[in-house]
């Protein structure tokens, strides 16, 4: 296949099971997931993640003062560049934690 790269960026989030269609749903509905003609495009696996809350933390899942596992699924979403934004604070609007693991890649398609 020929033609020009195409700069978007991948967010790569991490969201609990109750979460994950939620968040994607939320992202697709701005236009993130778009590859070629394809849409709602995403990869997700599940696994382990792990934290500790803090004294002032406010942990939706977990207890403060004890370390906690749970699972999770890494999501990555292609995003058009000029939506960064809206996407980050889509994301942040539908997860449930109170800071959420996440990261733009710039990535040519």
């Amino acid at each position: 296949m020929q033609g020009n790269f195409v700069t978007k960026y991948k967010l790569i989030y991490f969201v609990p099971r109750s979460h994950l269609e939620l968040t994607k749903n939320s992202l697709f509905d701005i236009g993130c997931g778009v590859q070629g003609n394809y849409s709602c495009c995403a990869w997700e696996v599940e696994g382990t993640g792990q934290f500790l809350p803090e004294d002032l933390s406010n942990p939706t899942l977990g207890d403060v003062g004890k370390l906690s596992r749970i699972q999770e699924f890494r999501v990555e979403i292609l995003c058009p560049e000029n939506s960064i934004e809206i996407a980050r604070n889509t994301l942040l609007e539908n997860h449930p934690y109170e800071h959420p693991a996440y990261e733009f890649v710039k990535v040519k398609v």
